[in-house]
């Protein structure tokens, strides 16, 4: 097995293109990922109002979007055809409508007909936009009529809303490179070795080198050797991501770090164990004891206290 091993080296070493997938790909896959998940979450999406009310109503909502750090009014116009035409050009993620007399009926006690419009083939865009923009809305509404419409016709009531405390787990503040990055990054890595151990073999074919290759080696050790070069390369970028996302980041591991370790290893070996005798060892003997389920329950990141 040994000699198949440093022939998988040999190779490597010889065939740049191929190589490139175990070194270029997984380099581009950290980069290009991480630099799009650095942000955390996204802020200052850009939205539409279209105040027809101009009222009291209709300016406090529009300050209260103003100072939420989610939203960038973007436009504020009278027509609701602009918004919409800004919309599907993706100008702007979303629109609030404040139709003429919204304050009129509010304050009466019928709906005030507020619309919220979004974008939602943008999930994670879409859901922020909404949360916030109903948010931004609702607080406002409640704010005109506690210190405009009611304190002015019954000077004595003090009425206020109840305070309702909201506790984020494991990721208080919201941050998509904690939510996303976990999964993303060695899933890909994971695909690489899927298709770099198919590519491998198939080269075996291309190149008629079938019998060298299984030159005093049997099949499935043959595999097992090709499979556990990828492997350990693959598994050597997943530490070059995981000190990034540890230690440059500032994410830190609140398990046990060599399980965690050998959660990402067994996850890069799940692909060929299950193609050799090693798929025994798996499913026969050891079933119940999946690193993979382990490694999401009890070994991963959480944010750094400050």
């Amino acid at each position: 097995m040994f000699k198949a091993i440093w022939r998988e080296l040999f190779y490597l070493k010889t065939h740049p293109w191929d190589l490139s997938m175990l070194t270029i790909a997984p380099l581009l896959i950290i980069i290009i990922f991480s630099s799009m998940l650095m942000e955390g979450k996204p802020e200052h999406l850009p939205i539409a109002i279209i105040d027809q009310d101009h009222s009291q109503l209709s300016r406090k909502i529009t300050d209260y979007l103003a100072l939420n750090h989610s939203l960038h009014i973007q436009l504020e116009t009278n027509d609701q055809n602009e918004a919409e035409d800004a919309l599907n050009k993706t100008q702007v993620w979303g629109y609030v409508l404040i139709p003429d007399g919204a304050e009129k009926r509010l304050v009466q006690g019928q709906d005030a007909q507020i619309a919220i419009t979004y974008n939602q083939s943008f999930f994670s865009i879409g859901n922020t936009i909404s949360s916030a923009m109903l948010q931004s809305t609702a607080e406002a509404s409640l704010d005109f009529l506690k210190n405009n419409h009611l304190r002015n016709n019954i000077p004595y009531l003090d009425i206020s809303a109840p305070h309702i405390k909201i506790s984020p787990l494991f990721n208080p503040t919201l941050n998509y490179e904690l939510f996303l990055e976990p999964f993303l990054i060695p899933a890909l890595l994971h695909l690489i070795i899927c298709c770099s151990i198919a590519f491998s073999v198939g080269q075996e074919m291309k190149f008629k080198t079938i019998k060298q290759w299984l030159d005093q080696t049997s099949l499935s050790q043959a595999i097992f050797a090709k499979s556990l070069v990828h492997t350990i390369i693959l598994f050597a970028w997943s530490l070059v991501w995981l000190f990034w996302l540890t230690v440059i980041r500032g994410w830190f591991i609140a398990g046990n770090v060599l399980l965690l370790l050998c959660a990402l290893f067994e996850l890069c070996t799940r692909y060929y164990c299950s193609n050799t005798h090693l798929k025994r060892f798996n499913t026969h003997i050891w079933p119940d004891c999946n690193l993979w389920r382990i490694f999401f329950k009890f070994c991963w990141c959480y944010p750094p206290s400050k």
